[in-house]
């Protein structure tokens, strides 16, 4: 047989989709969180030098839809839902 790797994700946000308030925990260290509207623009960024495994961020004033958190290579969709 063939061994599968199944890698785990590195980070999640929470809840999903959010009406405002998020939380973002993270596994493994980088230098910052980006988050970008779907057709690639950077919408905000977080440093996350001295951040310790979670942060909540405030996501009320962004409009409707999906946007894409990326921590390092890692990327995840976020839904922003009234």
């Amino acid at each position: 047989g063939v061994d599968e790797v199944v890698e785990a994700e590195t980070f999640t946000v929470y809840p999903n989709p959010t009406s405002g308030l998020a939380t973002i925990a993270f596994t493994q260290p980088a230098p910052f969180c980006s988050l970008y509207t779907l057709d690639g623009r950077i919408v905000r960024q977080w440093p996350l030098v001295g951040i310790d495994g979670r942060f909540s961020v405030d996501l009320s004033n962004l409009s409707t839809g999906t946007y894409v958190v990326q921590i390092g290579t890692e990327s995840q969709l976020i839904s922003i839902a009234r």
